[in-house]
């Protein structure tokens, strides 16, 4: 009796230290996955502010300058949906660490690129292992905590948000001085003075003096991109240790290929088929017109405040920029406890009254009054904090989120980054930078207008309901632990049914 009573107790500790084992090493990959949001934040908060130095470099106009934002982007969607693929094939630690290794080496060179065919390859290739960063992020996050994931969503782009404020400030210190006032508003005179330079010396003036001069107007650049790239190189090697220590199992085990065969009845119908679709649609729709926001407003308020009406030095325009990613990071902090108490549904309805209020006000008061600027930007960047987390939660909970699914988001972010900034910066040549505000208003109302017609259609079909089951048998022997194995490398396959019934 005894003897069974204290084989019982160690069998209990043993069963325990696993359970803690687990959860050390499931927070010790959460941690590494917030780290990793917190570079792609980074990624996408950086070129904005160094836009106009990029100008002065490269010594182009602003709409040729902005097409670093689509070169970036093109490589980020070709990265979303190749790394998406390749993330419900292979070991996830293993497409992490390729990625940052590879967004290391591409990032550090992208200051150092004088020529614009030049910089424009290093930007796409930078854009396409980035793809993989954020898509793989996601993945994993769902993987490791599965239908708890919702709060830990939260906390990841809050990581993301961190990143994206951070930029504007570190880059800020290092970027060229511009003159406001009765001195010089114009950017265009300034990169006038020194081409006008290149050319009279031309015939005494080496290679060398040519760099310097370009380097003097575009300060010290390399710095806030070099940051980036050990940020990245650093993370890369905690993931290549995990990839090894975990015997280099890249391929998927076959139980998990398979897990097709276990979908339902209701999965194979053809009406489910176009449910799905739909909502896949509209959810690349709705995450297109949310980064949008991100693209123009992050991308684009840094150069309004300067060269607009309000006339901003480069401190000021940096301390607007970090504001509006700012009130975005506390968002997405409040989002984590808030996740736990509100659904996604409610979450979002919250968010597009904000949305549509800081909107209207930037589009109509904006460009007058500083303190309605200063304002709605921070409403605007608070509004979107839970914004596109609570987009996945919400998908996740109508339809089955893979790493294909999952490339749909971001590969809307990449389309995003690729047409707006061309986009935005005709429209602003064509008439003044108040088409940053217009175009932002139009944005909501569109994103608005998508939101209300995916709720409609996910209320008529109903939410998913996880089968803790398979078939009604419980699992025992190789099928627990081939479940076991599949539980951290597949999203649980799951069965649909209508609430309304």
């Amino acid at each position: 009796m005894d003897s069974n009573m204290a084989t019982e107790k160690a069998d209990e500790k043993e069963v325990a230290n696993r359970n803690e084992e687990k959860r050390s090493v499931k927070i010790m990959k959460t941690v590494l996955v917030y780290a990793v949001q917190f570079s792609v934040g980074y990624f996408v908060a950086i070129l904005g502010p160094c836009l106009l130095d990029f100008q002065l470099l490269l010594s182009t106009t602003l709409q040729t300058t902005t097409l670093l934002f689509t070169s970036r982007s093109s490589g980020y969607l070709i990265g979303s949906f190749l790394w998406g693929a390749s993330l419900d094939k292979y070991d996830n630690q293993l497409i992490l660490g390729i990625c940052l290794l590879g967004a290391a080496i591409s990032v550090a060179f992208v200051p150092w690129c004088s020529q614009f065919v030049l910089i424009v390859v290093v930007t796409i290739v930078w854009g396409f292992f980035t793809g993989g960063l954020e898509t793989g992020g996601n993945i994993v996050c769902l993987k490791i905590w599965g239908e708890d994931a919702e709060p830990v969503h939260q906390g990841l782009y809050f990581s993301f948000a961190l990143g994206s404020t951070l930029a504007p400030l570190l880059a800020g210190p290092f970027l060229t001085p511009i003159e406001t006032g009765s001195n010089s508003t114009d950017l265009t005179d300034n990169i006038t003075q020194c081409t006008d330079k290149l050319l009279h010396n031309m015939t005494t003036l080496n290679d060398t003096e040519e760099l310097n001069c370009q380097q003097e107007a575009s300060g010290e650049l390399w710095v806030p991109f070099t940051i980036l790239a050990c940020i990245h190189f650093l993370l890369c090697i905690p993931y290549f240790i995990i990839f090894m220590r975990d015997g280099c199992s890249a391929v998927l085990p076959k139980s998990c290929k398979v897990t097709a065969e276990h979908l339902t009845t209701s999965k194979k119908n053809y009406k489910f088929r176009i449910y799905k679709m739909a909502i896949l649609v509209l959810l690349f729709l709705l995450s297109f017109f949310y980064i949008s926001h991100e693209v123009v407003y992050g991308g684009f308020i840094f150069t309004f405040s300067v060269e607009y009406n309000f006339h901003f030095s480069v401190k000021e325009a940096s301390y607007l920029n970090s504001a509006f990613w700012g009130s975005y990071a506390v968002a997405r902090a409040l989002g984590i406890p808030t996740a736990t108490v509100l659904s996604p549904r409610t979450m979002l309805i919250i968010d597009f009254c904000g949305l549509c209020t800081a909107s209207t006000l930037l589009a109509s008061l904006g460009g007058t009054f500083v303190e309605v600027l200063w304002g709605a930007t921070i409403l605007l960047g608070f509004s979107m904090g839970t914004f596109f987390s609570s987009t996945i939660s919400w998908g996740n909970r109508y339809i089955e989120l893979t790493g294909k699914s999952m490339a749909t988001f971001t590969m809307a972010a990449a389309l995003a980054e690729i047409l707006l900034p061309w986009f935005v910066a005709f429209l602003v040549d064509q008439y003044d930078l108040m088409m940053v505000m217009y175009v932002t208003f139009s944005l909501t109302m569109s994103a608005t207008f998508c939101y209300i017609i995916m709720q409609i259609i996910g209320s008529c079909h109903g939410e998913r309901s996880r089968e803790v089951k398979s078939n009604g048998n419980v699992e025992t022997g190789s099928d627990k632990d081939n479940a076991n194995t599949c539980s951290e490398m597949a999203i649980v396959n799951t069965s649909y049914v209508t609430t309304n019934e």
